[in-house]
C-alpha cells in the first residue's frame, strides 16, 4: 500500500514543474469560473462574496485573486521551500493588503492556503492565517 500512495500525481506537482506556473494554470481557471471543479470551490465563493459585500468592482475582485501570483512571473522554484524563498507569501500578503482590503484579508488567506495546498504547498504561508485584525 505504500507504494500506491506516493504515486499520487494529484497531490504534488511533478518534480520538474514549475510551482508557479502550475498555480497560475489553476487561477486562471478559477477566474474564468471553473472554480467548481476545484477543491477550494468553498473557499473561493467565500473570498468572492466577502469582495462583493464589501463593494469591490469586479475589476478589483479579480486582482486580489491575482495577488497570489504576484512576484512569480519569473519563478523557477520546483520546490515548496524555494517557492516561499522566492517571497510569495510576503508578495502575495502585500498585494493583497493593498487591494482585497482589510475586510477581505481573512478569506483571502484561508483561500490562499487551499491554493497553495492544491499544488502541494499549503503550510507555507500559514505563519499569518490565525492573526484575523
Amino acid at each position: 500500500s505504500t507504494i500506491i500512495q506516493s504515486k499520487q500525481p494529484h497531490h504534488r506537482p511533478q518534480r520538474e514543474m514549475y510551482i508557479a506556473k502550475y498555480l497560475g494554470t489553476l487561477i486562471a481557471a478559477t477566474l474564468d469560473g471553473a472554480s467548481e471543479n476545484s477543491s477550494c470551490r468553498w473557499e473561493t465563493d467565500q473570498l468572492i462574496g466577502c469582495m462583493i459585500m464589501a463593494g469591490l468592482p469586479e475589476s478589483q475582485s479579480k486582482e486580489c485573486i491575482l495577488c497570489l501570483l504576484d512576484g512569480t512571473e519569473n519563478s523557477r522554484a520546483t520546490t515548496c521551500e524555494d517557492f516561499e524563498a522566492e517571497g510569495i507569501c510576503e508578495n502575495s500578503e502585500q498585494c493583497a493588503e493593498d487591494i482585497c482590503t482589510d475586510a477581505c484579508m481573512y478569506e483571502f488567506r484561508t483561500w490562499q492556503e487551499c491554493k497553495l495546498g492544491e499544488v502541494g504547498c499549503g503550510d507555507i504561508c500559514q505563519d499569518g492565517v490565525v492573526e484575523i485584525a
